[in-house]
């Protein structure tokens, strides 16, 4: 819809209303991001989305782990979907709706990702003991998925005004873009503060734990029985537990690496929209598209399905229930 200057006053302003296609009025360098996206980099980011997306489906089946399941397979295709639009734009920068695909997909999808580990938060306060932490496990997920939400309606919000205002002119344009870009960089740090908060409850809960259990010890002396865990008896406990510490670590990593892209988008959202961070691609691939994918791919792999398969429905009830069985048929009869 690329339109010529009705007059010679008229001033034509390039943007997602006045083009739909690169050319003389409508330079590729006049959008906001200043350049055609790699195609081969989004190719590689949309195959690798939706491979762990499929993968995580069949976790999810036979683990019945739903609800992690669901907040992370909905920020997997989220991200998948982003990159696809982006596919799209590699091709015509100037069309709209690709714009907004990605621009909302990579936005929100994060924050889903987000959610679905503070998931798991529950399920491991409550297999190591709720007695230590702040609040029972049941509220855990209303607590910490409910500030995921704020953040997800927040960050939306903004990414849709924002992509609204790209389709405008003067300052209508100007004042939808600043509405757009506040709430944005708003819900991108609230974001950022409420996963530093969650992880923060999460250490307390661990020095808490940490402490009383070498109150114990102490209390035990060391007339005890030495590496008990590692005994015939006791080796499928261990080795569970030692599988266990594996997927916490690799919770931590995947955390943290979406700290740092949140981080990254407050950065490039106070820069303004069209800044030069939002035009540098590599600077994107680094600390979007690595970070992020990482991350997915860690909790892809490190699976609970596989390392903790307690998580799933009922699952930690059901392993309480059989090591209550095999005490009972280990006790001596009278």
């Amino acid at each position: 819809m690329s339109s010529n200057p009705t007059n010679s006053t008229d001033v034509f302003i390039p943007n997602f209303k006045t083009c739909d296609e690169v050319n003389e009025q409508c330079p590729v360098e006049a959008q906001m991001y200043g350049d055609y996206f790699t195609k081969s980099a989004c190719i590689w980011f949309t195959l690798l989305y939706f491979t762990c997306f499929g993968t995580q489906m069949f976790y999810a089946w036979r683990s019945k782990a739903w609800s992690y399941g669901a907040w992370l397979g909905i920020g997997t295709v989220f991200e998948g979907m982003g990159y696809a639009a982006r596919i799209v734009m590699c091709d015509d920068p100037w069309n709209f709706y690709a714009f907004l695909v990605q621009n909302l997909g990579l936005v929100l999808a994060p924050t889903f990702i987000a959610a679905a580990i503070s998931i798991i938060f529950k399920h491991l306060i409550d297999w190591y003991g709720s007695e230590w932490s702040l609040f029972r496990p049941a509220l855990l997920p209303w607590i910490l998925v409910g500030s995921d939400m704020v953040s997800i309606i927040v960050q939306g919000t903004g990414g849709a005004v924002s992509s609204m205002a790209s389709n405008k002119n003067g300052k209508e344009a100007k004042d939808l873009m600043d509405v757009g870009n506040g709430l944005l960089l708003g819900g991108t740090i609230f974001q950022v503060v409420n996963m530093v908060a969650c992880g923060g409850i999460m250490l307390l809960y661990l020095w808490k734990r940490q402490q009383a259990l070498g109150r114990f010890r102490s209390r035990l002396g060391s007339g005890g029985p030495q590496d008990s865990s590692k005994s015939s008896s006791g080796r499928g406990q261990y080795d569970f537990e030692a599988t266990l510490k594996v997927y916490i670590w690799s919770l931590v990593v995947a955390y943290n690496l979406i700290i740092v892209r949140c981080i990254y988008r407050a950065v490039e959202m106070a820069s303004g929209w069209g800044s030069d961070i939002m035009k540098t691609e590599a600077i994107f691939i680094t600390f979007e598209g690595q970070m992020i994918l990482t991350a997915v791919a860690v909790l892809t792999i490190f699976h609970p399905y596989v390392f903790f398969p307690v998580a799933g429905r009922g699952g930690i009830d059901r392993a309480r229930r059989s090591v209550h069985s095999d005490i009972q048929e280990l006790r001596p009869m009278n």
